[in-house]
Parts: structure tokens; sequence; C-alpha cells
């Protein structure tokens, strides 16, 4: 009696503790009248509750391990999410001292800017000066060696002249020869396009076929339309087949459970009936199969076919596309050809403009020397002395241009240094980021 309770308080100890186990109150109903079937003496039943219970006690451990670990990449998170809004601060901060250099950078950049147009202004006004003083200092000369040698002058006049006119007849023999080479490059480009109207030409053939293909292509489209129609029409057959093989199969069941005559013969009737019915399904299935498979091979056939025709038109289309390249690239060399010719003829006619408008000045000034010698000795010394003074302001003007390029590339060197430094602390935040979302993930 003792021994019997004891094995009935442990069945009651083992089903308090399966029932603990399962904790939802839905599978507690659904196992309660099978653990009320099971004998209270089964030794596999208590096993397995064992069994569960020691995979629960070893993974309270792991639980314990990852709840530890959840906690750890929660406070890592957040450690990781305070740096990221520390770098975020410190790139606005970068970010906000870039953008001030860059406007101090842009300011002093016009401020540099606008000194250079001063001193770029000023310097060509010295220049001009400087030139207009060296043509007169010239002019000068010109005019001492006059009073030296008149003849002299004279004689070295009619040399230029025929220099000049030796010039002149070499330079129309090569706007001759400019000339010649122009009709002939006007003569190639005209050649080059009509060759480029030809391929033009085969391209819009090119096209027409391509569309007379396109048109079949739509055309075996629609019969492949009809032959899924028909497919499908072959189904239904199929399916109307099907329905009476079962009718027939129906009837030739109720035929062997009649036992009158009168109702054989009927079933016997509905059954010939039937069977014919079905002899002209199949034959009807037969044809359209034939049929389909006739025409599907006929499409199959068209669209290899259009295929390698298609095939050999892109080819044609692709080779045609790169010769009108070709023969583009020749006319634009052409036409630039053309045009540099062009321009050396008209610089070869302003060249001859000038030697002719210089011959015109140098007889003038000839003239105007013997008239005015007297006042250019005069005013000589007074150039001497602007030249000199134009010299001094030359000499400040460059110191001021080599101080404003010192200042301009330390103000480039800081620009540089700013931007690495915002370079850095982006790739700070996005690592920082990263990191922040491959823990999510964890």
């Amino acid at each position: 009696m003792e021994g019997d309770g004891k094995k009935d308080e442990e069945e009651a100890n083992i089903e308090g503790e399966f029932i603990k186990v399962e904790k939802e109150p839905t599978c507690v109903a659904d196992e309660k009248p099978h653990v009320v079937e099971r004998k209270p003496n089964d030794p596999e039943t208590t096993r397995e509750l064992l069994e569960s219970q020691e995979k629960v006690n070893e993974l309270e451990p792991e639980l314990q391990r990852i709840s530890s670990a959840l906690k750890e990449s929660d406070s890592i998170n957040t450690h990781l999410k305070d740096e990221l809004l520390l770098t975020k601060e410190q790139h606005q901060e970068t970010a906000k001292k870039h953008e001030d250099l860059e406007r101090n950078h842009k300011n002093l950049l016009e401020k540099v800017s606008e000194a250079e147009e001063r001193y770029k202004l000023e310097l060509k006004t010295l220049q001009e000066a400087l030139l207009a003083q060296e043509v007169k200092h010239k002019e000068l000369v010109n005019v001492k060696e006059a009073f030296d040698g008149l003849s002299l002058e004279l004689e070295t006049s009619r040399k230029k002249m025929e220099d000049l006119e030796l010039n002149l007849r070499n330079s129309s023999d090569e706007t001759q020869r400019f000339e010649e080479l122009h009709k002939q490059s006007g003569l190639h480009a005209e050649l080059e396009t009509t060759k480029a109207l030809e391929f033009e030409k085969l391209l819009e053939l090119a096209k027409s076929s391509a569309k007379d293909m396109e048109d079949q292509m739509a055309t075996l489209q629609n019969e492949l339309k009809s032959l899924y129609e028909k497919i499908s029409e072959n189904e239904k057959v199929e399916e109307a087949l099907k329905n009476a093989t079962t009718e027939l199969a129906n009837v030739h069941g109720e035929l062997e459970l009649s036992k009158s005559q009168a109702y054989e013969s009927k079933a016997k009737e509905d059954i010939a009936s039937l069977q014919e019915n079905v002899f002209m399904l199949e034959d009807a299935k037969l044809k359209l199969k034939e049929e389909v498979d006739a025409k599907g091979v006929v499409v199959e056939e068209l669209l290899k076919s259009h295929e390698e025709k298609l095939k050999i038109m892109q080819e044609d289309l692709d080779k045609a596309s790169k010769e009108k390249q070709v023969l583009e690239d020749s006319v634009a060399d052409l036409t630039n050809n053309a045009v540099q010719m062009k321009e050396l003829c008209n610089d070869l006619e302003a060249k001859l403009k000038q030697s002719d408008d210089n011959f015109l000045k140098a007889d003038s000034l000839l003239s105007d020397a013997l008239a005015n010698s007297k006042e250019l000795e005069r005013k000589l010394k007074a150039l001497e002395e602007i030249h000199t003074e134009s010299g001094h302001a030359v000499t400040t003007a460059n110191l001021k241009k080599l101080e404003l390029e010192k200042t301009l590339q330390m103000l480039s060197i800081a620009a540089e240094e700013a931007k690495s430094q915002l370079r850095e602390s982006e790739t700070r935040s996005i690592a920082a980021e990263q990191r922040v979302v491959e823990l999510e993930q964890l």
C-alpha cells in the first residue's frame, strides 16, 4: 500500500511538472486527454519528461548568456550612439569651420583678384608707357642715324622695297597653292558627302526591312495566338473526353447492377452513343494535335529564319554606322583643314597688308624724322626720366604681386587642411554608423 501511494505521488508530481512546462492553455487542454489515456506506469513518458527537463536546464545558461550578450550589446550600442552624436557634433563644428574658412578664402580670393586686376591695369598702363617710350626712343635713334647717313637709309629702304616685293610674290604663290589645296579638299569633301548619303540610303533600306520583319513578327504572334486558342480547345476536348469516359464507366456500373432487359438494352444504346462520342472526340483531339504540331514546327522555323535575318541586318547596320562614323570623322577633318587653310590665307593677306602699311609708315617716318628731329631731341631727356620712374613703379608692383601670391598659397594650404579634417570626421562618423547598424542587426 505504501509503495502504491508513493507511485501515485510520483505520477502526480510528474503530471504537475508536465503542466508547468506546457504553459499555453490550448496545449494543456489538448494534451490532458492524452495524459489521462496513458497508463500510470509508462516509463517512456517519464523518460521523455526527464529529457525535456534536462534540455530546459541545459538551455537556461544559454539563455542567460544570450541575455547578458544582449545587455552588453545594448550598452555598446548606447556607447556607440553617444560616440556617433559626438562625432556628428564634431562634424558639424568642422563643417561650420570649413564654411567659415571657405567664406574667408572666397573673400580673400575676391580681394586678391581685385588686387590682381588693379595690378594688371597698372602694369598694362606702365607697359604701354614703356612701349611708347621705347618706340619714341627708337624713333630718336633712327632720327640720329638718319642725320648720320641719310643716303644709307635710302639705300636700305630700296632694299626693303625689293624684299617686300619678293615677299609679296612668294605670298601670292602661297595663296595660289592654298587655293588649289582648298579646291582639292572641297572635291574630297563632296565625295565623302556623297558616300555618306549612300550610307544613309542603306540605313533607310535597313530600317524599312526591319519594319517588314516587325510586321512578320506580328503576324507570327497572331498565328501563335490562334495556336494557343486551338490548344485551349484541345484541352476542352480532352476534358469532355474525360467526362465521357466517366459517364461510360458509370453506365457500365449501372448495367452490371441492373437485371432488367429493357434497362440493359437502353444502357447498351447509351454506351454505344457514348463510345461514338468518345471516338469522335479522340479523332478531333488527334487532328488538333497534328495541326498544332505542324504549325508549331512552321512557326519555329519562321522564328529561326527571322532571328537569323535580324542578326544579319543588325551586323549590316553596325557596319554601316561604323563606316558612317568614319566618313563623318573624315569630313570633319577635311572641314577643319579647309578652315585652317582659310585662316592661313587670311593670315597671309593680313601680313601683306601689314607689310604695305609698314612700307608706308617707313616713308612717312623718314619724312617726319627730317621735319621733327629737333623736337625729338628736346623730348629725349624727359622721356629718359619718365623711364626711370616707371622702372621703380614696376619693381614695387612686382613686390606686391609676390606678397599676394604668398598669402594666397597660405590660404590654400589652410583650406586643404580643413578639408582633410572634414574628410576624417566624415569617415569616423560613417564607421560609427556602420558599427551601430551591425550591432542593431545582431
